[in-house]
């Protein structure tokens, strides 16, 4: 079982005893309470998957993706909206004090982010990307938020249309806000700590030229990522 996952269960369960709560919005979708959740009747693996998905989701969504072709000349700034998908209220319930409880995990819906590329000299017949990313620890409505993410590239032209690269790209973000919502409705606000950490590796293609119109591209990019999360009530 690995540490990250079990981090949210353990802060759970080491709660101060009291009613679960749902929030008003999910009352009508989690009707069916924790039968209509747990149909296997197993809780301890029912509240490790809600935990992991709870905690993978927002890191998952801040990827340093590409955001181009693989080939830069020059430097380019740009600001990237990164969209974080809300969790529904399935996604965001767990089980505790026998009853459902909802996590207020939706805090960011949108991640305005700068990101800056610049290409590097020519090596061994390989192009060259140096890509940052930044996000100042700014209010993000009542989230705090603190970003930070690279990406380096090589890259090679195959003819003067198609391009294939390879990149490597890493992140991590820092967020202070009430997530674990309190059991009492009118109970006080508490900063809970939520981190990320991430890295990948990935193909890049790109393509223009041909029959495409003059300065348009097309490009994607696959590969792996590795994530890594912490939270703390």
């Amino acid at each position: 079982m690995n540490a990250h996952k079990l981090t949210l269960l353990l802060v759970l369960v080491a709660a101060p005893a009291g009613a679960a709560g749902v929030a008003s919005e999910c009352e009508q979708e989690l009707a069916g309470g924790i039968a209509g959740q747990v149909p296997d009747g197993n809780i301890d693996a029912y509240n490790l998957r809600q935990s992991a998905k709870m905690l993978n989701h927002p890191a998952l969504s801040m990827l340093v993706s590409p955001l181009g072709m693989p080939k830069v000349k020059g430097a380019v700034l740009s600001v990237e909206l990164a969209r974080i998908p809300p969790l529904g209220c399935k996604d965001r319930a767990v089980v505790f004090n026998n009853a459902l409880k909802t996590e207020d995990t939706n805090k960011v819906p949108l991640l305005p982010r700068p990101r800056l590329r610049v290409g590097l000299p020519k090596l061994f017949g390989f192009d060259g990307t140096l890509g940052v990313a930044y996000v100042p620890p700014i209010p993000l409505g009542n989230t705090m938020l603190h970003h930070a993410g690279f990406e380096l590239g090589l890259s090679r032209d195959l003819s003067s249309e198609l391009s294939v690269g390879l990149r490597y790209h890493a992140a991590i973000s820092k967020v202070a806000d009430d997530i674990a919502k309190s059991l009492d409705e009118d109970g006080p606000e508490v900063l809970d700590f939520y981190a990320n950490s991430l890295w990948g590796l990935g193909m890049h293609v790109g393509y223009q030229g041909g029959g495409l119109p003059a300065g348009l591209g097309l490009y994607g990019s696959f590969g792996y990522a590795n994530v890594g999360t912490f939270f703390l009530i």
